[in-house]
């Protein structure tokens, strides 16, 4: 069950990782050029980002709660 629990905790720190790295990119460095534009921005790569891209902080929040819950949760 150990071996399980380690697996599920790092699966969830993973995928909250990755979705803190999307919200970093895709809406915290240009927030300003989102707020701007009022609905979204096009940035020099030709790549469009709009403010639903903040979505992803609150997906890598609950996933961060859950990864903390999984590793430090009541032992069996």
């Amino acid at each position: 069950m150990a071996a399980n629990r380690i697996a599920r905790t790092l699966v969830l720190a993973g995928l909250a990782a990755a979705c803190a790295t999307l919200f970093v990119t895709r809406y915290w460095v240009n927030r300003a050029c989102i707020a701007a534009a009022a609905s979204s921005c096009r940035l020099e790569d030709g790549s469009n980002v709009t403010g639903g891209a903040m979505l992803w902080g609150g997906v890598a929040v609950v996933l961060a709660v859950l990864t903390l819950r999984s590793a430090l949760g009541k032992r069996r």
